[in-house]
């Protein structure tokens, strides 16, 4: 009798508490679908940041076809895309992940230029750069 008074002086009469398994089981479910959930966001940033490199070379590109119209040449090598900077852009965009781009001229395939991202890992010459030429339009 004096449990069933206790109970109810605290509002809890007739209410059971759940029990360690119980909640040790509601956790294990959070935590797999916050893993599920967790690891598709992350790989969406990961393509939003390639998809930002690839629009920041574009802008590159077109600011080069500009510079090529006013001045009938593209930026040597050695101005490289600094020569753009105040006419033909504001300042000089960084790829997705903060790093400056390369520059080259002539660029691969016979191309006039090419752009290039170190990409993910920041490291130049590996297998997830990013270049311009490489992108499909």
């Amino acid at each position: 009798m004096k449990a069933k008074r206790w109970g109810m002086m605290f509002g809890r009469a007739g209410q059971r508490g759940m029990t360690l398994i119980e909640i040790l089981i509601v956790i294990t479910i959070l935590g797999l679908v916050m893993t599920l959930v967790g690891s598709r966001v992350v790989k969406q940033f990961g393509k939003a940041k390639i998809k930002t490199t690839q629009l920041a070379m574009q802008q590159l590109s077109q600011a080069i076809t500009e510079y090529q119209m006013d001045n009938n040449k593209i930026p040597a090598g050695s101005d490289g895309l600094t020569a753009l900077e105040g006419e033909y852009m504001e300042s000089l965009p960084n790829d997705g992940w903060g790093n400056p781009f390369h520059y080259e001229v002539p660029g691969e395939g016979g191309r006039p230029f090419d752009i290039t991202s170190d990409g993910p890992d920041g490291t130049p010459g590996t297998e997830d750069d990013i270049r311009l030429s490489a992108i499909k339009r």
